[in-house]
């Protein structure tokens, strides 16, 4: 796999991890802003 696209899913994983401290907090906008933003970049991968 390409290190761009290595790259990119990192960022995914860092997405996922931002909505699992987030949601801890009850921040729900963020829950599902960084979930989002994390499903775009699995399926939208390089």
């Amino acid at each position: 796999m390409r290190r761009e696209a290595l790259l990119w899913l990192a960022s995914a994983e860092e997405d996922l991890e931002d909505v699992k401290i987030a949601f801890e907090l009850g921040r729900w906008f963020r829950v599902a802003f960084f979930s989002q933003q994390a499903l775009n970049k699995q399926l939208k991968r390089p």
